[in-house]
């Protein structure tokens, strides 16, 4: 590289950095008011009171809040905050304090990629001089698995190797079908392309079977599987028809 071409990878360099640094200034923000307002010292008390004693509430809000406190924070920091003020709130529902650590901090980083402050997806877009937040929202869709992952340490604690064996075979099982079923709900194709419609259907196997009950994770099972008996069979391949030949005559 010249000299010419040193200054304007500087310059188209600079050019990049600026949507990152006007998201971790509005993530700074964020931050900045929930510490100065006193929000943190009083949050699992607040998640508590809010789930009305559901862990499920619990969890969700968990979530939100865990992806909102890890907004353009670096991973080891992001960890701390959510370890604080998180996963204390998921103990006292009596998650184990592994299983409640692995989903503030799994939240935490997935916010690289959540829009609005989606800091890796902004540096991601600066490089391939993509738009910012269509490649946000692209990365989202393509991570959606990363939103459920932590739900599943939750009921299926196995997959942190709690639990003895049978149980970490049982957790990485479901894993993988329910990750199976997710990338087929992402990419919208199954040996043929899905509707939207069949798309949506296929959220509702999600919860049946992460849910830590034999009976719910052989009903979802099964919908799975009614829900994907239709495209089954790949479609036929088009016909590839010469236009040249076609036009020869026939002698």
């Amino acid at each position: 590289m010249g000299v010419r071409e040193i200054l304007d990878a500087l310059a188209e360099g600079a050019r990049g950095t600026i949507m990152v640094a006007a998201a971790t200034a509005s993530a700074g923000i964020v931050i900045g008011i929930i510490t100065l307002t006193g929000v943190g010292l009083s949050f699992s008390s607040l998640i508590v009171t809010l789930s009305y004693g559901h862990l499920i509430l619990a969890l969700f809000l968990t979530m939100v809040a865990s992806i909102i406190l890890g907004m353009g924070v670096p991973t080891a920091a992001a960890y701390i905050i959510v370890a604080v003020l998180g996963a204390p709130a998921l103990i006292t529902f009596g998650v184990p304090v592994i299983a409640a650590h692995m989903f503030v901090f799994y939240f935490a980083i997935i916010s690289g990629i959540t829009p609005p402050v989606a800091l890796a997806a902004y540096a991601g877009a600066g490089i391939a001089h993509a738009p910012p937040m269509k490649t946000a929202m692209y990365a989202t869709l393509f991570g959606l698995f990363k939103f459920i992952l932590p739900f599943i340490f939750i009921y299926n604690t196995g997959l942190l190797f709690i639990g003895g064996i049978q149980g970490t075979f049982v957790a990485v099982t479901i894993s993988i079908i329910v990750s199976f079923q997710v990338a087929i709900l992402s990419v919208g194709y199954f040996n043929k392309p899905i509707r939207t419609i069949h798309r949506g259907l296929l959220l509702i196997p999600i919860p049946l079977l992460i849910y830590p009950a034999l009976y719910m994770r052989l009903i979802g099972l099964v919908v799975l599987i009614l829900l994907l008996i239709p495209f089954w069979r790949k479609s036929p391949a088009p016909e590839f028809v010469d236009s040249n030949a076609a036009k020869e005559p026939v002698t």
